[in-house]
């Protein structure tokens, strides 16, 4: 029989790893990525310098609020394709723009972010993150 004290500590454990291991299976396809929480920060940190309302390069506004409207089945400048086609990925040219393989869709310009051919570009992670929210159908959350 455990004390009062022990029942009270092994209540708390159960409470605190209960979340934990609800989120253990989750696979990557089900985690849900947030445009304003996952992705608006990324745009921030490196794509607004460039793609602001004032002076938006390609006509691509990444500002907080912008993006969505700007992104979704919005043709691009540089090439017959859409920017963001919500579950397709693949067929979306900012894949191809950040990847760096938009010329091999008939695609113009430099990998972007700006310079990223000299610095690899994206990190894997950011561009899995990006890849996620558009297979999940690119929701404007």
């Amino acid at each position: 029989m455990l004390k009062p004290a022990s029942k009270l500590l092994l209540s708390m454990a159960v409470l605190l790893i209960t979340p934990l291991c609800a989120c253990a299976g989750n696979t990557e396809s089900e985690m849900q990525v947030s445009l304003e929480f996952d992705l608006q920060p990324l745009f921030n940190a490196q794509c607004v310098h460039c793609h602001f309302l004032e002076s938006a390069q390609a006509g691509l506004v990444l500002e907080n609020g912008e993006a969505y409207s700007s992104l979704i089945n919005i043709s691009s400048t540089q090439a017959a394709m859409k920017l963001v086609i919500p579950g397709k990925s693949d067929e979306s040219y900012l894949m191809h723009k950040l990847r760096g393989t938009q010329l091999s869709v008939g695609g113009t310009g430099a990998q972007m972010p700006y310079g990223a051919e000299r610095s690899a570009g994206l990190a894997v992670d950011d561009l899995k993150l990006i890849q996620s929210w558009i297979e999940a159908g690119a929701p404007d959350n």
